[in-house]
């Protein structure tokens, strides 16, 4: 098997199809694109316990990263189920190699995020083990909810609006920041490098969240494994609808789109903690509340009856193929080829055409794409010779990219 993220029919015909899941206690069994499982505590009752896990396998040296990447990429699967956090449950996994001095800073960069998330670490297990060659978290959060507050990946349907919030492919390009310094630093200046760097701090989606379910919201889904356009699959996948997505209204960062032409990475596929995929009736009025809180959201197209996913860049209309997952969200050192290195982990057989973009906030000039990409096609990012702002966060940006069409 392939390193990474099972395919969707893997996980059917070898993981969901083994499963028996019958009990009236259990609101939703096992499926694709559903990331939480809801329990009842008692017959009848409304409060309902949520469960997410999620497994960090990647090999960084920041303390602060894994931990971030590992406490975030599971409470963002209970906030976007509706529900609030109360803890954690910890399972370490770690190799022979390391020290108990590593363990100990691994935990207290762990505490120190659930500490800022207003949670605690209830227990879990730690065991050192010849099987793996680096650290290995898992976290479980739990959470509670009412049940009408839920808002499982399953509840979308046709004639709804898709907004996305904040901006895909934060996560992996904070990630990259930090892990792949030296590479970048021959080309970028440091300024642009810890700006980006600096994202880690921002993949928590619980304002994010809160808001759009206040504004009432049919669906949301995190956007995290897998890159808004695996998120996008999942979501449509487990509601059984069909997408009209408009590429170019996709919210992307100029330095995610610069960081993955350096490395010569697909920027939709990679991980996008700090994002969330929400379907809504009225996705203005959603829009419109979360912009009050100081966050990024922008309807980028609609819901259908049919099964077709469809990306749509100015006339040409492309399918939106099963999720997959680029392997150097699993194995960064192994997959990302040094800087001018030849053998890139996406086919190069692109055509590039660039249009120049405004930061409406800061007025410098960058050069901004379109990527038309389907499973494992894409297109590859033109390059910017423009400085960008030195602000750590977010800011929005006007981009007008023209089509791209592949060879």
């Amino acid at each position: 098997m392939k390193n990474g993220k099972i395919s969707e029919s893997v996980l059917k015909r070898s993981v969901l199809k083994q499963l028996h899941t019958k009990s009236d206690r259990i609101l939703f069994k096992p499926a694709v694109g559903e990331d939480c499982a809801v329990i009842s505590m008692q017959a009848g009752g409304q409060t309902k316990l949520v469960t997410a896990t999620q497994t960090f396998t990647l090999d960084v040296s920041d303390k602060h990263v894994r931990a971030n990447c590992a406490v975030y990429d599971a409470l963002n699967n209970i906030y976007a189920m509706g529900a609030g956090p109360v803890g954690i449950e910890l399972a370490l996994l770690v190799p022979t190699t390391e020290n108990e001095a590593v363990l100990r800073e691994t935990v207290r960069a762990i505490d120190a995020v659930c500490e800022e998330a207003g949670i605690v670490v209830l227990g879990g297990h730690t065991q050192v083990s010849r099987a793996v060659k680096n650290i290995v978290v898992t976290v479980t959060a739990i959470g509670e909810a009412y049940e009408q507050a839920l808002t499982p990946s399953s509840a979308a349907a046709p004639g709804m609006d898709v907004i996305v919030t904040g901006y895909v492919g934060l996560e992996g390009t904070a990630i990259l920041a930090n892990e792949k310094r030296a590479e970048l630093e021959t080309r970028f200046s440091k300024a642009f490098i810890d700006k980006s760097a600096a994202y880690i701090d921002h993949i928590s989606t619980a304002m994010e969240a809160a808001s759009a379910i206040g504004a009432g919201v049919a669906a949301i889904h995190d956007a995290s494994q897998g890159g808004i356009f695996g998120a996008l699959w999942d979501m449509a996948e487990a509601s059984g609808i069909g997408l009209d997505i408009d590429l170019k209204k996709l919210p992307i960062r100029q330095d995610t789109i610069e960081i993955s032409e350096f490395f010569d990475i697909n920027p939709y596929k990679l991980l996008s903690g700090g994002s969330l995929i929400i379907i809504a009736a009225d996705g203005t009025r959603v829009v419109r509340e979360l912009e009050k809180t100081g966050q990024n959201a922008v309807i980028v197209g609609a819901t259908t009856d049919s099964n077709d996913r469809v990306l749509i860049s100015g006339e040409e209309r492309r399918f939106l193929e099963t999720a997959q997952v680029i392997p150097w969200t699993w194995d960064l050192q192994a997959a990302i080829p040094a800087a001018g290195a030849s053998g890139a982990i996406l086919p190069t057989r692109w055509r590039q055409a660039v249009s120049r973009a405004s930061w409406k906030t800061a007025g410098a000039s960058a050069a901004s794409c379109l990527v038309n990409a389907c499973g494992s096609r894409a297109l590859r990012n033109g390059r910017s010779t423009a400085s960008s702002p030195s602000s750590p966060m977010p800011r929005p940006i006007s981009r007008q990219a023209t089509a791209l069409r592949s060879m």
